[in-house]
C-alpha cells in the first residue's frame, strides 16, 4: 500500500524514479518498493515521502528493535546538544558510529551532520564544519551543488544540512553565496513542499534566516512580512518549535520600522505641513502597529513563561536549525507480537506452529531478532493483527484524502462543525468502502456527528462505538485497554467512548477507560512522545472528568504532564487550553484565606493562556478565557 501510494505521488508529479531515489537507493530497489515487494526501513521511507513534499506524518509505524535504539540513540545525542553537554554528544555519537548501519546513506550522513555540529558550536570552527556539512550532503546527494538546488529533490534532513551549510557560510562571510543559496532554498520550500504538515517543520528554519538577513540589511518590513508568513504557518499547524525566535525578530523589526517612519516623517512634516486628515490617517495607522507589536510581545513572553515555569529548556538558536515537532506515532513489532498472543491466550509454542521454533518467537517477542517479512505476515495472520509495518486510517493511493482527514481534524479540534460536515461529505466520495478500516472510519465520524446532531441517544451511540472498535481492536473476554496497543483511530473511538459515559453519570468508568489507554502507552519501551497526538486528546478529557469528580490534584498531574508533553513535542493545539484548565483547578482549590500570590498565580494561567490561544488561533478557547478572567479578577487588568 506505501508502496503504491509513493508511485502515485510521483508518476503526479512527473518525477523519474532516478531523480526520486537518487542517493538514497537504487532504481531497482525503489521499484520494488513501489511494488510492495520490498518494505523500506523507517528512515528511507521518510526520505521519499519527503522528497515528494509530502509528511511521513500520516503514516504510523511498526518498528523493530533495532531501528527504535538508532532513534533513540538519535535523542540522546540532541538532548545533550540542547544542554550544551559536547563531550556526552561526542560519546553518544562513537556508540552509534559502531553500529553497522551507520556505515552508509542515511545513517552516514546523520553522524556527519553531528560532527559538523560538533566543529561548529564546540571547537568554533565554521570551516571545517562547512567542509563536513558538505561531505554529509553528499551521502544522500553525490556531487551536491548548493549553486543548484533546484536540480534536486530534497528530503527534510537535506534541507536542515543545507541550513547549516549557510550557517556556516554566514559565519565566514561569505555573504554573495550565502544570499543566493538562502534565496532559492526558500523559493524550493515554497514550491515543492506542498503539505503544511511537512513545510512547517522547514519553512519557518528558513525565514529565520531570511529575516535575520533583511534585518542587517535595514529592511524591516520584509523581515516582518516573512516572519508574519512563518508565524501563520506556524501557529495554522499548532507548531510552537521556532517560534519564539520568529516572534523576537518580528517585534524587534516592527519597533525598528517605527523609529525609521518617524524619523522621516519629522523630515517630511519639515518639508510640507500636513492637513489634518493626514495626521489623523497616520495616528490610527500608529497605533494600529503598536498593537500589533503588544501582542506580539504578549505572546512571546506567554511562550517563554510556560518553558520557565514548568522547566523545560526553551530553544536556542541553534536547535531552531535541527529541532522538529514530533506527532509521528510508533509501535514495536516485538510488543504488538507480545500482547497479541497473550492476549489471545496463545502459549508460544502455539503461535510457532509451523512458522518458527518456540525460541525463535521468544527472540523475537523480546527484540532480539527481528522477523522477516513473510514470517511476520503468518505471525500476523495467527494472531488477527490489522497493524503492518505501515499503517494509515484511511486506506487509498490518494495523498489528497489524507489532506482531507487532517483538514477535518483540525475543524473539529476547533468545533467548526458545520465545515467538518462539509468536508466530511466531500471526504466519503473518495473512499472505498471495501476496506475494514476505511468504514471504521466513516462509521465512527458519521456516528459522532448523528449523535452531536441528537440523532442518536447516548446509550445507542456508546453501543454503535464499541460495535466500530471491535472491527479491528481484538478484545478477548478478560483483556485489557492498558495491555493493547492503540491505533490514534482506536483510541479516538475510546475517548469519545468515555465522554458519553461522563455524561451518562458514569464518570468513574470514563476516568478508568482513559486512564487505561495511557497506561498502555507507559506500559511500552515507546516514549510517550511518539502517541503524542492521542495521549493529549485523552488528557484533556481526563482532566475534565477528575476535575468533575473533584479529584483536583489528579487533575492538576494530567495538566502539569500534558503542557510538558506538549512542550516537548512542539505541538501547541492544547497548550493554551491546558493552561487554563490548571488555572480553573487551582482557583478551586484556594481558599478564602488565601493570600495575593496563590491570587496571581491563577491569574498568571489565564494570562498565558489567553496569548497563547490567540497566538494559535483558537478564538474559542481565548474568548472563554478573557471572559472568565475579566470577570475574576477586573483589578488586574490581564489583557490591557
Amino acid at each position: 500500500m506505501i508502496g503504491n501510494l509513493i508511485f502515485t505521488l510521483r508518476t503526479q508529479q512527473e518525477i523519474p524514479q532516478k531523480k526520486l531515489c537518487y542517493g538514497l537507493c537504487s532504481d531497482a530497489t525503489l521499484s520494488r518498493i513501489e511494488l510492495d515487494e520490498r518494505t523500506p526501513d523507517k528512515f528511507l521511507l521518510d526520505a521519499l515521502v519527503q522528497r515528494l513534499g509530502k509528511s511521513p506524518d500520516k503514516f504510523f509505524s511498526v518498528l523493530s528493535e533495532r531501528d527504535y535504539v538508532l532513534l533513540c540513540l538519535r535523542e540522546e545525542i540532541e538532548k545533550a546538544m540542547e544542554e550544551n553537554k559536547w563531550q556526552k554528544v561526542e560519546a553518544t555519537l562513537n556508540i552509534y558510529l559502531e553500529s553497522k548501519e551507520a556505515k552508509s546513506g542515511l545513517h552516514k550522513q546523520y553522524c556527519e551532520k553531528i560532527q559538523s555540529f560538533l566543529k561548529y558550536q564546540y571547537t568554533k570552527d565554521p570551516a571545517a564544519s562547512e567542509r563536513v556539512i558538505l561531505s554529509a550532503i553528499r551521502c544522500t546527494i553525490p556531487g551536491f551543488d548548493p549553486l543548484h538546488l533546484k536540480d534536486y529533490y530534497l528530503c527534510r534532513e537535506e534541507v536542515i544540512l543545507i541550513l547549516i551549510l549557510l550557517a556556516c557560510m554566514k559565519a565566514q562571510e561569505k555573504t554573495s553565496e550565502y544570499q543566493g543559496i538562502l534565496w532559492d532554498l526558500i523559493n524550493y520550500i515554497d514550491d515543492h513542499y506542498t503539505d503544511e504538515e511537512e513545510k512547517v517543520k522547514i519553512y519557518p528554519k528558513a525565514a529565520v534566516f531570511q529575516a535575520e538577513l533583511f534585518m542587517e540589511q535595514g529592511k524591516y518590513q520584509e523581515a516582518i512580512d516573512i516572519t508574519e508568513k512563518a508565524i501563520e504557518l506556524s501557529a495554522g499547524n499548532a507548531v510552537i518549535f521556532g517560534l519564539s525566535r520568529l516572534l523576537q525578530i518580528n517585534i524587534e523589526c516592527q519597533q525598528k520600522s517605527r523609529t525609521k517612519a518617524q524619523n522621516e516623517a519629522q523630515i517630511e512634516h519639515q518639508e510640507e505641513v500636513q492637513n489634518e486628515e493626514q495626521i489623523e490617517n497616520r495616528i490610527e495607522h500608529q497605533a494600529e502597529e503598536h498593537k500589533e507589536a503588544r501582542d506580539r510581545k504578549k505572546q512571546l513572553e506567554s511562550l517563554k513563561w510556560v518553558y520557565d515555569t514548568f522547566e523545560v529548556l526553551s530553544e536556542k538558536d541553534s536547535d531552531m536549525i535541527s529541532k522538529c515537532n514530533s506527532q509521528t506515532e510508533l509501535f514495536l513489532m516485538n510488543e504488538i507480537i507480545r500482547s497479541s498472543r497473550k492476549n489471545n491466550g496463545m502459549s508460544q509454542e502455539v503461535l510457532g506452529g509451523d512458522i518458527l521454533a518456540p525460541e525463535t518467537i521468544s527472540r523475537i517477542e523480546s527484540g532480539k531478532r527481528k522477523p522477516h517479512l513473510s514470517n511476520f505476515k503468518k505471525i500476523k495472520k495467527a494472531l488477527g493483527i490489522d497493524k503492518d509495518i505501515y499503517n494509515v486510517e484511511i486506506i487509498t493511493d490518494n495523498f489528497a484524502v489524507y489532506e482531507k482527514k487532517r483538514e477535518i481534524d483540525r475543524l473539529a479540534a476547533y468545533h467548526k462543525y458545520d465545515e467538518v460536515n462539509q468536508r466530511f461529505e466531500e471526504l466519503k466520495k473518495l473512499i472505498d468502502m471495501d476496506d475494514k478500516l476505511n468504514v471504521q472510519y466513516i462509521l465512527m465520524t458519521q456516528t459522532w456527528l448523528d449523535y452531536r446532531e441528537n440523532k442518536l441517544s447516548q446509550e445507542k451511540t456508546v453501543k454503535k462505538l464499541n460495535d466500530i472498535l471491535d472491527l479491528t481492536l481484538k478484545r478477548q473476554s478478560g483483556s485489557k485497554i492498558e495491555t493493547l496497543n492503540l491505533s490514534k483511530q482506536e483510541v479516538t473511538i475510546i475517548n469519545r467512548i468515555a465522554i458519553i459515559y461522563d455524561r451518562l453519570k458514569q464518570s468513574d468508568k470514563a476516568i478508568q477507560l482513559l486512564q487505561d489507554v495511557l497506561k498502555s502507552f507507559h506500559n511500552s519501551q515507546i516514549d510517550m512522545k511518539y502517541h503524542s497526538v492521542s495521549a493529549l486528546l485523552v488528557m484533556s478529557n481526563l482532566e475534565k472528568f477528575l476535575e468533575e469528580s473533584n479529584l483536583l490534584e489528579e487533575a492538576i498531574d494530567i495538566c502539569d504532564q500534558a503542557i510538558r508533553l506538549s512542550l516537548q513535542c512542539g505541538r501547541g493545539q492544547f497548550l493554551g487550553k491546558y493552561l487554563a484548565k490548571k488555572g480553573f483547578v487551582l482557583e478551586r482549590m484556594m481558599k478564602e484565606s488565601s493570600g495575593a500570590d496563590e491570587i496571581m498565580s491563577c491569574a498568571d494561567y489565564f494570562h498565558k493562556a489567553y496569548h497563547i490561544s490567540v497566538l494559535m488561533k483558537d478564538t474559542i478557547s481565548a474568548n472563554i478565557i478573557a471572559g472568565h478572567a475579566n470577570d475574576k479578577y477586573p483589578q488586574i487588568h490581564l489583557f490591557a
